[in-house]
């Protein structure tokens, strides 16, 4: 048997919390979830565009946890990393979407004339979610937009980068000397790979994708198959190899390409496993050989002042930081990172919301 409820006072006020009230709380609880997931604390980092020190200067970037925005994100470091925008004012500790958005949108208004602009435009709110875009196999530079809604058909997204005057690259290219080349050249792209894929594992019962993943054609011949069919399930088994042996979606020839196609002291953005990052060639010095670096954009490093950039010298993933001056660096806390307590600073404001607008 249950225990019988405590009596309740004759005197006792009994408070219920209208429906309306509780679901209006819940709302603000998301709004507030989502501005705090909107804003991202600067990191400042010591920068010069040209690479002579007496150029050098303090510069405030923008620091993410997870992807999210990250196409914005990545836009206004460059940006900032070309003198282009600043973040203002200069005790600023966070910005928001509002605030990068607003920042990009005067940009292009102020300093570029193209019919593009007004799809650039329309596309910087699409930003929130990433950029929708499919890499092609054969360049460098070569994206085909992916349609968000049968009103937008992911155009602006990719003229928002060149109005921007921001290279946006990857490096997920097919090497002309694999005998995939041919078929990825005429496959294209990823979407379109995905779909031959698809088509070759259901010709062959299955057996292309998982387990059976490095089987023949001779093995999974089947006499009935027309010429049509034989050739599909060739073209899906050689994506399915080029997309295994590039899982990290970076090749040596598409590293190489990159190192090539930027000039001393370029910035670009990288598009690789979803995520895009700024990427910038330092010219060869002392003797040295020219190199790629990534910028550290990383939250949890962000009361990091020697880690600034870091190595981008194979496709495997193997990287080093340096600091401002390119020179070789670690966390101050060792394998810990982050020298001083890593907390959230909105805390210290009774709204929850450091930004200032």
């Amino acid at each position: 048997m249950l225990p019988a409820a405590p009596p309740v006072s004759s005197g006792a006020a009994i408070t219920v919390t209208p429906a309306a009230t509780y679901e209006a709380e819940v709302k603000t609880e998301e709004v507030e979830a989502e501005s705090k997931a909107n804003e991202w604390f600067l990191k400042e980092i010591q920068w010069s565009m040209t690479g002579h020190p007496a150029d050098k200067k303090p510069i405030r970037i923008i620091t993410q946890e997870v992807n999210g925005s990250c196409s914005l994100i990545a836009l206004c470091n460059a940006l900032i990393l070309k003198g282009d925008i600043e973040i203002l004012p200069p005790t600023r500790k966070s910005v928001s979407y509002d605030y990068l958005s607003s920042l990009v949108a005067t940009f292009l208004l102020t300093n570029r004339e193209s019919s593009s602009l007004a799809a650039a435009l329309s596309a910087l709110p699409s930003t929130r979610s990433g950029l929708a875009v499919d890499p092609l196999f054969t360049r460098i530079d070569g994206f085909k937009a992916r349609a968000r809604s049968k009103h937008d058909d992911g155009t602006g997204e990719l003229a928002l980068f060149r109005l921007a005057g921001v290279p946006l690259l990857h490096g997920w290219v097919v090497d002309p000397s694999t005998p995939e080349f041919s078929v990825m050249s005429k496959i294209g792209d990823y979407d379109s790979a995905v779909e031959v894929i698809a088509a070759g594992d259901e010709l062959t019962g299955g057996q292309l994708v998982g387990d059976y993943a490095d089987v023949s054609l001779e093995a999974l011949n089947n006499p009935q198959w027309t010429t049509q069919q034989r050739s599909v399930v060739e073209e899906a088994i050689a994506a399915q190899k080029f997309l295994k042996g590039s899982s990290h979606q970076l090749t040596y020839h598409g590293l190489f390409g990159i190192s090539s196609s930027l000039q001393p002291h370029e910035l670009a953005v990288l598009f690789r496993n979803s995520h895009l990052s700024v990427i910038y060639k330092r010219p060869a010095l002392d003797g040295g050989e020219a190199a790629l670096y990534t910028l550290v954009t990383d939250s949890s490093l962000r009361n990091e002042p020697a880690v600034v950039w870091e190595t981008m010298r194979d496709i495997e993933g193997a990287l080093d930081f340096v600091d401002g001056d390119f020179h070789p660096s670690s966390t101050l806390g060792g394998d810990w990172a982050g020298h001083t307590d890593i907390r959230d600073d909105r805390s210290e404001h009774e709204d929850g919301f450091y930004d200032q607008e």
